[in-house]
């Protein structure tokens, strides 16, 4: 299985870039890709000064990747900021290559630097879809400080992430990706912006991968995208997923539940 991570440029917005969508969902096909994962509020651009104004019903964004999917014949993993029942949720929605949307995770964990909170209300679900044989869970951005949610996808075969996530946080970045990838024995698949936004945040890697040992994975570079090759983990890789104390665990939080 190819996973494309998608390259995109931060400085666009608007129709300039649905229209750069568009053209990498195209790449990542003609690439024999089965996914293609796009950043974080990929459907309007990462600017904490619009998160309510660049808020759109599901139907609208729903119409758009629906129809690249279905058109190109490919998952789409994208991330949108949605109004529905007078609630704005920051949201990663998939779509199978049929058109239709599967699943749509709700981002848990808002990001207070940039008052997330102040727009969108948070989660409160884990979302997993499958493709083939294949299960993903998936995650937004600032999830990755929460190593508990990753433990809790322990039945899934990777994760896919999609961020807002600015260079001068690059190496903590890479750290926590490398750490969910081996303390769950899973590969990690990441999208991120690239280049400088119109409110002046810098992003650095725009794709980033490992897999269950928390080694860089190899790819392809083509035209705004990178192609991963989704690979079976070692059979003798030393899992301790199984050995986890979930049963213990929820003693040992619930002293912090309010």
């Amino acid at each position: 299985m190819k996973i494309a991570v998608a390259l995109l440029d931060a400085s666009k917005s608007g129709n300039e870039l649905r229209d750069s969508i568009a053209k990498l969902t195209k790449t990542a096909k003609q690439n024999k890709a089965q996914i293609i994962v796009l950043p974080e509020l990929s459907y309007s651009g990462y600017n904490p000064d619009r998160f309510a104004k660049d808020a759109t019903l599901l139907d609208e964004t729903a119409s758009f990747f629906g129809d690249l999917a279905r058109d190109n014949r490919i998952f789409i993993i994208a991330g949108a900021a949605v109004k529905s029942n007078n609630l704005t949720t920051n949201s990663a929605l998939v779509f199978d290559n049929l058109g239709s949307l599967v699943s749509k995770y709700d981002k848990i964990h808002l990001f207070s630097k940039t008052a997330e909170q102040d727009v969108f209300s948070c989660g409160s679900n884990l979302v997993s879809f499958e493709v083939g044989d294949k299960k993903f869970g998936i995650f937004i951005c600032y999830d990755l400080r929460f190593p508990e949610i990753f433990s809790a996808m322990y039945d899934v075969d990777a994760f896919l992430c999609i961020a807002a996530w600015p260079i001068e946080r690059a190496g903590v970045f890479e750290l926590l990706l490398r750490a969910r990838a081996i303390e769950n024995c899973k590969p990690i698949f990441v999208s991120n912006w690239t280049g400088e936004s119109v409110n002046s945040i810098k992003y650095g890697c725009g794709a980033y991968a490992f897999d269950a040992l928390g080694e860089k994975i190899d790819s392809k570079i083509v035209t705004g995208c990178a192609i991963f090759e989704f690979l079976p983990s070692p059979k003798d890789i030393l899992d301790s997923t199984d050995d986890k104390r979930f049963d213990l665990y929820v003693d040992f939080y619930s002293r912090f539940i309010k």
